[in-house]
């Protein structure tokens, strides 16, 4: 799945962009930050190393494939003569977002006042005093619009569609300083008249006459483009386009506004490797006898009939778990295409351990898998399933994350302890973007970081792609609940290519819903 690729990498769209030190002059006198005790950080210096971010970010989690999946049903309407190009569109729209989100710190005020620039003087007149991210998004609007009505290979659709799409887009620029993501689109006249010196100012040359016609009922015109242009199927491509937009910007300017300020390059971003994962394959085989004894004698267990196990004592209690798990190997050897897998087993049968072994399976079978969350009711679970995988896989504080309310803070670095702030610091940063393979989290939690607009929920959001997450105890939700399980569960398996694995000794089957669009490949271990 991860092979999938319909548009341009996001890498050579970047490089397709014109750089802002080439559209600014004088790009030198503009500054992102300034620091106690070095130069102020140039604006396109910044711009340059969130994008360098972003793309770490993508390539670390494999998402120019996440992002086409979700482009694709976009593509499929019936007004697109062109499919290529309206969704390489769409993934420009994406990518500059990033791009332009600091654009607008050209502003004379904030250069002045947040800065202390003396190179310019107070702009008293553009209505928007020091800020600059609502000024990043009247350049990104505006540019893009452009760029739609002059486009010779869109028709009206193509172009309505792209029209809401780009002013969708822009709240990531206008929130990215925020708690939230949420509309919070407001242009008047008299705004876009003071903002429209601007600009000149990177290049973008259009007329009173376009800024009208583009900016005015804007709102009412989102709403009937969206209405004619989008199908129900394409409703989660666009929240989770637009959610994912805001996770790598958000993510990508953290990371690059830290290693400037504190001088702190963030380098590990809390996968597995295919080494990784094929040695805690090993360890899994080896550190416990019961599963050293498994795979010594495999053959064995899947052949012992199953009328000598009638007898309830401990011996065969222990072969049942043994079969158990062989059983549940197979079925995933057989069953590589799907993405969903149902684990119903009763209390007392070793669920944990097939678990663990299940998903490892799974991210040796699909090599881009590099990640595995385990998502439980209780904190107390939490605490005792941690156990039994750090002794069972042996794994160290930099591979594992218990996340809950009752954790302290992980450090990831022993050497932070020792008072060095360059590890603190890096050990908060982990803690923020939770950049360990191994995740321990509540339901609340995971489908927060799913479904939630606030940023801190959302910077992790990025981190679903390409992952395994293994769901304990489903029946704990309330049957009115099980439609948005269902719903959100089989999208994000699909679009994300994560692999589900959904626990319980008493199971809903919750694809047998009857939910329109739901689809998804489930499997019975």
């Amino acid at each position: 799945m991860d092979s999938f690729n319909s548009f341009k990498p996001f890498r050579r769209l970047l490089a397709e962009n014109q750089p802002l030190e080439n559209r600014l002059a004088d790009h030198q006198k503009y500054y992102a930050h300034t620091h106690p005790s070095k130069k102020p950080e140039l604006l396109a210096d910044h711009v340059n190393l969130v994008n360098g971010y972003a793309l770490r970010l993508i390539d670390t989690h494999r998402l120019d494939a996440v992002v086409d999946r979700l482009i694709l049903p976009l593509t499929q309407q019936p007004f697109v003569t062109d499919a290529k190009i309206f969704g390489n569109f769409i993934k420009r729209l994406f990518l500059n977002t990033i791009v332009f989100h600091d654009y607008g710190k050209i502003n004379e005020n904030f250069q002045m006042e947040r800065m202390g620039n003396s190179h310019f003087r107070r702009n008293r007149h553009d209505g928007i005093g020091s800020k600059h991210s609502k000024l990043s998004a009247f350049l990104y609007v505006t540019e893009h619009l452009h760029d739609i009505q002059t486009a010779a290979h869109f028709n009206g659709k193509t172009q309505a569609a792209l029209y809401a799409l780009t002013f969708w887009f822009s709240n990531a620029i206008l929130k990215h300083h925020a708690a939230y993501l949420e509309n919070d689109l407001k242009y008047d006249a008299e705004h876009i008249l003071a903002l429209k010196p601007y600009l000149q100012a990177i290049g973008i040359a259009v007329d009173d006459t376009f800024l009208q016609a583009a900016f005015d009922n804007f709102e009412r015109k989102i709403k009937e483009y969206s209405d004619i242009c989008f199908s129900d199927n394409s409703r989660f491509s666009i929240y989770a386009l637009l959610k994912l937009n805001f996770s790598l910007l958000t993510g990508a300017d953290y990371y690059a506004t830290s290693d400037f300020m504190m001088d702190i390059e963030a380098e590990d971003f809390g996968v597995l490797s295919h080494e990784d994962t094929a040695a805690f394959s090993q360890k899994f085989q080896s550190t416990k006898d019961y599963n050293r004894f498994f795979f010594e004698h495999r053959k064995h267990f899947s052949e012992y009939p199953d009328d000598r196990l009638q007898e309830c004592n401990p011996g065969n209690l222990n072969i049942l778990r043994q079969k158990l798990l062989g059983e549940v190997l197979d079925t995933i050897d057989k069953n590589q295409d799907r993405s969903i897998f149902y684990l119903e087993a009763p209390t007392g049968s070793g669920k944990t351990n097939i678990s663990i072994a299940a998903a490892l399976r799974l991210m040796e079978s699909h090599p881009e898998l590099n990640k595995i969350f385990y998502v439980f009711p209780f904190t107390t679970l939490i605490t005792q399933t941690a156990k039994t995988i750090r002794e069972t896989l042996e794994l160290t504080a930099a591979q594992m994350v218990q996340l809950h309310s009752r954790t302290g803070f992980h450090s990831k670095r022993e050497e932070a302890e020792d008072g060095n702030y360059g590890g603190q610091r890096l050990n908060y940063i982990d803690n923020l973007f939770v950049n360990y393979p191994v995740t321990l989290l509540t339901h609340v939690k995971f489908f927060d970081i799913l479904k939630g607009n606030s940023k801190n929920s959302t910077y992790l959001f990025h981190r679903l792609a390409n992952s395994v997450v293994i769901i304990d105890e489903l029946q704990s939700y309330p049957p009115r609940e099980w439609d948005k399980v269902a719903y959100f569960i089989t999208h994000a398996a699909h679009y994300f290519n994560i692999k589900f694995i959904l626990m319980s000794a008493t199971l809903p089957k919750i694809d047998d819903l009857k939910i329109e669009n739901l689809s998804g490949d489930f499997c019975s271990l």
